[in-house]
């Protein structure tokens, strides 16, 4: 009974996680894979892992494109595998449009990217119309 629950247990397999932390100080929505979400200032967004497709992030006025964000690669080369074996990427969105990365302990926001991996802080790779100005 023991060894068919550890079998059971190993055979399980825990998802990669991607967090999207918004700091660019207003609402925005983020669509990624097919899901449309709305993202107040502040807080958090789970994206689909291993999506290779763009994800879109839409202000009122502006739209800025990023690709290869949640695609398993970067996960895995810019993440942090756990314990369960399964890898966790932090993001943070900033005003300006760059993508930090952040350790799995840092709690959101972080005031500055530190220590980031190869390629970040990422960049649009197209920006439609003006910058967002930051709402008090």
């Amino acid at each position: 009974m023991v060894i068919a629950s550890l079998v059971a247990m190993n055979a399980c397999t825990f998802s990669d996680e991607v967090e999207l932390f918004n700091n660019t100080g207003t609402g925005l929505v983020v669509r990624a894979c097919d899901r449309a979400e709305r993202v107040g200032d502040g807080l958090v967004v789970k994206l689909v892992p291993w999506c290779e497709g763009p994800v879109e992030v839409q202000f009122t006025t502006t739209r800025w494109t990023y690709r290869r964000i949640t695609d398993r690669y970067i996960i895995q080369k810019a993440g942090v595998r756990t314990s369960r074996g399964n890898y966790v990427l932090k993001l943070q969105l900033q005003s300006d449009g760059s993508i930090g990365v952040l350790s799995p302990k840092d709690t959101y926001p972080v005031a500055t990217f530190v220590s980031q991996p190869e390629g970040f802080p990422i960049h649009p790779m197209s920006e439609l119309t003006a910058r967002p100005t930051r709402s008090l």
